[in-house]
């Protein structure tokens, strides 16, 4: 039986070594994480937003109150945003 060795660039290494912490935090997160979001800026840090786009779309974007706090799942704003999306 012969050896089969194979030299990847160091570029190569670093981006499957990336890849896979990437991953690795995916299913972290997946697990541990909750599908409610508290509070507009929790809301407007998912989505990348300004806390003051939230509040300017709060009419149209999925939402219900806990008391007074604002509250929002996780697939609905993912639903609300790819509802909205164009195609370039």
């Amino acid at each position: 039986m012969s050896d089969l060795s194979l030299r990847l660039p160091d570029e190569v290494i670093e981006a499957i070594a990336e890849r896979v912490a990437e991953i690795l935090r995916e299913r972290q997160d997946g697990n541990n994480r909750s599908p409610y979001l508290s509070g507009a800026s929790a809301a407007a840090e998912y989505l990348g937003w300004p806390t003051e786009r939230v509040y300017k779309h709060l009419v149209s974007l999925p939402h219900f109150r806990h008391g007074r706090r604002l509250m929002f799942r996780r697939d609905e704003l993912d639903a609300w945003v790819e509802a909205r999306r164009e195609v370039a």
